[in-house]
């Protein structure tokens, strides 16, 4: 863990909301400056003590169960376009 990882003189952090880019931090040395990440990132399972800070509204099993949510959900006005 890099203590002085700083910029500004600000310690950083970072809250990753693409599971790509959490497993790319936690490759490169940089998981000790997650905050935060999105209910997707579950890889590497070391960083499951990071909050979540993202959730979904919608269930589905397949691509076609993703369009029919996310167009009622555009139709209702629970989802701007």
């Amino acid at each position: 863990q890099q203590d002085s990882m700083q910029e500004g003189g600000k310690f950083l952090r970072v809250v990753s909301l693409q599971p790509s880019a959490t497993e790319i931090l936690a490759l490169i040395g940089g998981a000790h400056l997650l905050v935060g990440r999105s209910h997707e990132c579950d890889f590497p399972s070391d960083l499951n003590g990071v909050p979540i800070v993202t959730s979904s509204s919608l269930t589905f099993h397949s691509s076609g169960q993703v369009d029919t949510e996310v167009r009622e959900a555009m139709q209702s006005g629970k989802v701007d376009e």
